[in-house]
């Protein structure tokens, strides 16, 4: 499945030059770093990140460790306490980040 989805992505990219994947983490990863979970999200994302064709495209938008970072900063509740999904400060945050790097790679 890997190597279908690779080759359809190399095709597409020269055509479709707006194409971006942005890696966004789970609640365990940015809450609990040595959970198993966490531990299977950084290696999905390291794998991701180390595609020659995808990694190497530019067309990634990284958001975990920033992620983590802004909640070991201060804490913050950035995703909802009983499930995974990102709060509403969470999604601020996830917003402004997509926005300032699809900001910088227009120009």
């Amino acid at each position: 499945t890997t190597e279908i989805y690779t080759l359809s992505l190399h095709d597409a990219l020269p055509i479709w030059a707006d194409f971006r994947i942005a890696l966004l983490p789970g609640r365990s990863y940015v809450e609990e770093p040595e959970s198993l979970s966490a531990q299977y999200q950084d290696y999905l994302r390291r794998q991701i990140l180390a595609n020659p064709v995808i990694g190497s495209s530019g067309s990634i938008i990284d958001l975990p460790a920033e992620i983590q970072y802004a909640y070991k900063a201060d804490g913050a509740a950035l995703y909802f306490s009983n499930e995974g999904h990102l709060s509403e400060l969470g999604n601020r945050l996830v917003a402004r980040r997509l926005s300032e790097q699809l900001d910088m790679r227009e120009d």
